[in-house]
């Protein structure tokens, strides 16, 4: 069997849905792995993944370790894998550590399932509370940032990982279509998990919380009826906090985040790609 057949990994990055999925993780373990899922969030996992990309260890030693480690079904949360959040930005990049990291990557596991969680800007750098991070983007000029994108990093993934089953996790869809997420997180365990919408709670209020548990209540809910929960408690900083802390004008954060559902419509059409 290749390494990491049976491996789902989630690779970040620090996105309000990628910290959401790993406290998931985190809380659920034990019922996961009654459902024969060996899931371990980021502190465990990444430490894992890391001490098997050494290269001073000879590949085929490293291989064979990180087969073991990942014997059976297992999700590994290693959501800081592409760089910590204040590396998140530098030298005209998005993630500029990521293509380093994927190429060990690469060598060690090239057939798991990858799972990328990508965002708005605005909101992806503001998901880590990092304080270096919004300093670095409030120091980068908004022609720089409008340059980044998302489908950058997919093309890294396929290249270093060309065998990999690749899914990228979008936060309004991922989190209102929470049920069919779940099932491809962690395949038949997710039936163990006692709310099949974890991940849609986890992106509302507690307001939001009571809706959703009324609308539980009189069954199965539409997808209509969940997406306008979402869009009504889905917590989002308001464009003056963004200002603030970011430094990006109005212009800029509108810009922005027209340029991610141009970047989204790019990453949909690429081939051998599943988008929630």
């Amino acid at each position: 069997m290749l390494v990491g057949a049976n491996l789902t990994l989630l690779l970040g990055p620090q996105s309000r849905l990628a910290l959401a999925v790993n406290t998931l993780v985190r809380q659920q373990r034990g019922v996961l792995s009654q459902g024969g899922l060996r899931a371990l969030p980021a502190r465990l996992s990444q430490p894992l993944v890391r001490r098997n990309l050494d290269p001073n260890e000879p590949l085929d030693a490293r291989r064979e370790a990180f087969s073991e480690d990942t014997e059976g079904p297992t999700f590994l949360s290693a959501v800081s894998f592409l760089g910590p959040p204040h590396t998140s930005l530098g030298e005209r990049e998005l993630l500029p550590e990521a293509e380093r990291w994927l190429a060990a990557l690469g060598e060690l596991t090239p057939s798991s399932h990858v799972v990328l969680t990508i965002d708005r800007l605005p909101a992806f750098f503001l998901a880590s509370g990092s304080a270096s991070l919004e300093r670095s983007v409030r120091a980068t000029p908004w022609e720089t940032l409008y340059e980044l994108n998302w489908a950058d990093l997919v093309d890294e993934i396929l290249v270093a990982l060309p065998d990999c089953r690749l899914t990228v996790l979008t936060p309004q869809a991922a989190s209102v279509r929470s049920p069919k997420t779940l099932e491809v997180l962690f395949g038949d365990a997710a039936k163990t998990l006692p709310d099949p919408y974890a991940l849609l709670r986890a992106m509302i209020t507690e307001t939001g919380h009571v809706v959703l548990d009324r609308v539980l209540a009189e069954g199965t809910p539409k997808s209509e009826t969940l997406e306008e929960l979402h869009a009504s408690f889905s917590p989002q900083p308001d464009t003056s906090e963004v200002e603030s802390r970011l430094g990006m004008d109005k212009l800029t954060q509108t810009l922005l985040n027209q340029r991610f559902e141009e970047d989204l419509e790019v990453i949909q059409n690429m081939s051998g790609i599943e988008v929630i």
